[in-house]
């Protein structure tokens, strides 16, 4: 949704002009600007004043959708005019490309487990937000179909990997078309093998590998369905 503002500059009860930010003016100014003017409820909706923050030309660029009018106290009241060029359609609770279940995993040094993950998985990088120490606050990758959280390790917050730890109970399940070429290929990036790539009874060419930064991971192809019956004849012959 597109929306054109124009500012409506307000005076203050003895008729001076009340300072404005203006655009060009440094984000810090924003908060200085907003500590000094308090809101006033809309008088037709309480929602639209709590939904909204402080908005002014030192704002505008930072406005995605905003009610059609809100109204300040002091300073200059945004008032969104203008044509729309879509209709409003309302947020996915599930953001587009998301599954319903997203692993998050904790790293220590999130940059160097996303260049892993690249040339491991050929992974694609979706997204990454610096934080303090050089440190990633969060980060996304896609493998295949599938996304994948990652952040650096903060303990000060209990964000904690596997190498703090001393392991992790968690298993990431990857399924590939060729398990034997991506698991050499995750070897060649250096992860460690757990279980070398063999045939499974319940159909699957099947692996496990320890990542570099002590996350494990079960690698499998699936070339062969099986019924629930031949799967159970099959563990319980494997059993003796």
């Amino acid at each position: 949704m597109s929306i054109s503002p124009r500012l409506v500059p307000r005076k203050h009860k003895d008729g001076n002009p009340l300072p404005s930010v203006h655009p060009e003016e440094k984000p810090h100014a924003i908060h200085d600007y907003c500590e000094g003017h308090r809101r006033i409820r809309s008088e037709t909706s309480k929602e639209s004043d709590r939904a909204f923050p402080y908005m002014d030309a030192a704002l505008t660029p930072f406005v995605r959708t905003a009610h059609p009018e809100t109204r300040f106290q002091h300073g200059a009241a945004l008032k969104l005019t203008g044509e729309m060029n879509m209709s409003p359609s309302p947020a996915s609770p599930i953001p587009n490309g998301m599954h319903t279940i997203t692993p998050h995993l904790v790293c220590r040094e999130v940059a160097a487990a996303i260049a892993f993950y690249c040339k491991a998985f050929g992974t694609v990088e979706l997204e990454r937000l610096p934080g303090p120490e050089g440190k990633l606050m969060h980060a996304m990758i896609r493998i295949g179909d599938s996304n994948l959280m990652l952040v650096d390790e903060f303990p000060g917050c209990g964000s904690l990997g596997p190498q703090s730890l001393k392991g992790s109970p968690v298993t990431i399940h990857l399924y590939v078309t060729d398990v034997d070429a991506t698991v050499e290929r995750a070897v060649a990036a250096d992860a460690k093998v757990t279980m070398p790539v063999a045939d499974m009874f319940w159909g699957n060419r099947y692996s496990k590998i320890e990542d570099p930064f002590g996350h494990p991971w079960s690698i499998a192809t699936h070339p062969r369905d099986l019924s629930p019956q031949e799967i159970q004849v099959a563990a319980t012959t494997l059993r003796g």
